[in-house]
């Protein structure tokens, strides 16, 4: 299932993004970021209009999807 990330989701997000850092050059960020850092992150993107999605399998989040302006 596809749906809107929530706070309940940044362990996953926090985990997937720095997997993403450590990587890929997808994510424009070259440190990995801490549980905080993350929670400002979602908080920003949505208060902006920007949607932050995650993928689940059988209740566990195995993905997440964002866009936003660069």
């Amino acid at each position: 299932m596809i749906r809107l990330a929530d706070k309940s989701d940044l362990p996953a997000i926090t985990e997937i993004y720095n997997e993403v850092i450590a990587t890929s050059a997808a994510i424009y960020e070259d440190d990995a970021q801490t549980p905080e850092q993350m929670k400002a992150w979602l908080s920003a993107r949505t208060t902006a209009g920007f949607p932050v999605f995650v993928k689940e399998i059988d209740g566990e989040v195995v993905g997440i999807g964002f866009y936003g302006t660069f």
